[in-house]
């Protein structure tokens, strides 16, 4: 798992716990990695760490998930710039002159900080794929909204249809086919003389409301009629 079990920064590498484990001769003495060590704790505590935790990340939309991504990849510039600091740490302290002359219980003192920096820098380096996580819950997202959106459109109610402005048509279901055509049921023309017939061919205006409730509005050419009930519709 990329996002790590232990978020916390190691204590044995805090300036404050530095200090206390510094030997008294060495307390008069200028090492530099106390600022070293305020930096890279600093820095860590920037990260984000709640906007990059992927494992109860459920978007229910597509914009939920790409505000997620937004920041799970903002969230990983504070990593980067965290792992920087820890890697400035541990180069100063294994500088020849920073530990030179530094007596035995702070030799002990900086080893200890040295491994726990590294492997706090390894948890960090182990989170790298995690916006990749993230764009596969956008991806999926989005297909399940182009299939349920897909699945909305295969039945339009409350149908209308108008040439120009003009109401010429109504019914109650319009129904998708294979090949994209809606074929409009028990068509209730207003021109009863010729049950649409004078529309053949034209692009109408047909409206109505998908399975899901949304307005449904598209130019559509009615390239056929069945007796006087089912006008066939489909797009230029």
């Amino acid at each position: 798992m990329p996002y790590p079990a232990d978020i916390h920064y190691p204590a044995a590498a805090t300036k404050t716990n530095w200090l206390k484990q510094k030997s008294l001769i060495d307390k008069t003495g200028k090492t530099g990695i106390g600022p070293k060590l305020e930096a890279a704790e600093k820095a860590w505590g920037e990260i984000p760490f709640a906007d990059l935790d992927d494992r109860n990340h459920k978007p229910k939309t597509s914009q939920e998930a790409q505000t997620a991504l937004n920041k799970a990849n903002t969230g990983m510039t504070k990593v980067t710039k965290a792992r920087a600091a820890l890697k400035a740490a541990i180069d100063h302290i294994n500088l020849p002159a920073t530990t030179k002359g530094l007596t035995g219980a702070s030799k002990t003192a900086v080893q200890t900080i040295v491994t726990q920096l590294k492997a706090a820098d390894k948890r960090l380096e182990n989170m790298d794929d995690i916006p990749q996580m993230f764009t596969v819950d956008l991806h999926n997202v989005q297909q399940e909204e182009q299939k349920a959106e897909h699945e909305a459109l295969a039945e339009l109610h409350t149908v209308q249809v108008k040439a120009g402005a003009t109401l010429v048509a109504t019914a109650k279901t319009a129904k998708r086919q294979a090949d994209g055509a809606y074929w409009a049921e028990d068509t209730d023309w207003k021109a009863i003389a010729d049950h649409g017939l004078k529309y053949l061919q034209q692009e109408l205006t047909v409206t109505g409301t998908t399975k899901n409730g949304k307005a449904f509005s598209e130019k559509l050419k009615l390239y056929g009629i069945v007796g006087s009930g089912t006008a066939k519709f489909k797009k230029p």
